[in-house]
């Protein structure tokens, strides 16, 4: 068995992490007014490092329920299975620093009052909407995946990557440490789709760019595509991001333009007095027919 198999195994088998197989219909992303203004003058939309998301146990959640789970198996294994366990210590310690995820993270929902508080400046900023279909990176390069919200549905895929490691450390002991990191590489390839039951009200989809599924080779170019990892400055934090690829003629170096189709201003922006400075703004950059609408929450903000 190696890695591969393994993700295979996981998205065949129980369909995770959960990919969007027709992605159709509109998705938001919400950001303050600095957001706005960036994205639409350069037309392009930021991937952070998955370190630097809101939610501190990003990537970890699963890895750290994987544990738990080992400790419960443990005490019910006999002597060889107890020992293969044992070994593999510190999930989180053992993945750390192995794969740079980048994630851009979308809403279904349009006019949420979470997104709202936690993204959009509390009621301040705006929701940028854009057609899913129209945002379509390669699959080498990214994935664009449901997220899961809880351990309860990826449980059962863990148990079975479990067994299978274990198996196979029985049978082929002098590859062992190879495939204790395609172990943990597959557990890393479900932790980007799977996050701490509390944000399930963020309903997100989100597209991952990840080192793991590394670049593409452009025939046209004879080149390797691949995105340049970035910094900007956040309080007292270097935030490292990327400017990613979102289609075919993106990738290609192509002229290629967000599918913005609509702009939600937060309730706590005074949608009558920006409206015609966003719209001069749209205009002036390029983009035409992008539909602004006002929050319809009665929430004042801060």
């Amino acid at each position: 068995q190696h890695s591969m198999a393994l993700n295979g195994y996981a998205l065949t088998e129980y369909q995770l992490p959960r990919l969007v197989m027709k992605p159709t219909g509109m998705i938001y992303h919400y950001t303050e007014a600095t957001g706005l203004l960036g994205i639409v003058k350069s037309k392009r939309i930021w991937a952070t490092h998955s370190s630097f998301l809101n939610d501190t146990t990003e990537t970890k959640y699963l890895l750290t329920e994987t544990a738990r789970l080992l400790s419960s198996r443990i005490e019910k294994a006999n002597e060889s299975e107890r020992n293969i366990l044992k070994s593999l210590g510190n999930l989180n310690a053992i993945s750390r620093g192995r794969y740079e995820n980048f994630v851009l993270s979308f809403c279904r929902e349009s006019d949420q009052l979470s997104q709202w508080r936690v993204y959009g400046q509390f009621g301040k900023g705006y929701a940028l909407g854009f057609e899913l279909s129209e945002l379509s990176p390669h699959p080498q390069i990214a994935n664009d995946i449901e997220v899961i919200y809880g351990f309860d549905l990826v449980q059962p895929c863990v148990n079975d990557l479990i067994d299978i490691f274990v198996e196979h450390a029985n049978q082929n002991k002098a590859n062992y440490r190879r495939f204790v990191n395609e172990f943990v590489s597959a557990l890393r390839f479900l932790a980007i789709g799977c996050k701490h039951p509390k944000f399930a009200e963020e309903n997100e989809l989100r597209f991952v760019f990840s080192e793991y599924f590394g670049s593409i080779f452009s025939p046209e170019t004879e080149s390797v595509v691949k995105h340049e990892i970035m910094y900007r400055q956040r309080g007292s934090e270097i935030v490292p991001y990327i400017s990613p690829f979102l289609n075919f003629d993106d990738e290609m170096g192509k002229d290629y333009k967000l599918p913005l189709k609509s702009i939600i201003f937060g309730p706590g922006v005074e949608f009558e007095k920006n409206s015609m400075s966003v719209a001069n703004l749209l205009h002036d950059s390029g983009f035409e027919g992008v539909e602004l609408l006002a929050s319809e929450i009665p929430f004042q903000g801060q």
